[in-house]
């Protein structure tokens, strides 16, 4: 889930992560991100999950009319 309010609510966009490293998350999107933006996000539901914000570094359309977009945790 990406939010762009503080605390990340459930309020934004659900995307699918294809790929996560401690510097950043690599995920895909029905909608395009602007590289340079700055967006709260959360992975995972549940008692654990991961919480921080990132801004996008990239973003590529798909064939399908989704996006991959890159993103680095800040």
């Amino acid at each position: 889930m990406l939010s762009d309010r503080p605390g990340g609510s459930d309020l934004g966009f659900q995307v699918m992560i294809v790929d996560v490293s401690l510097s950043g998350v690599g995920f895909r999107s029905p909608a395009d991100f602007t590289p340079g933006a700055v967006w709260r996000i959360r992975i995972g539901t549940g008692p654990i999950f991961l919480s921080s914000r990132a801004k996008i570094v990239s973003s590529r359309p798909r064939q399908d009319g989704t996006f991959d977009i890159g993103a680095a945790f800040i």
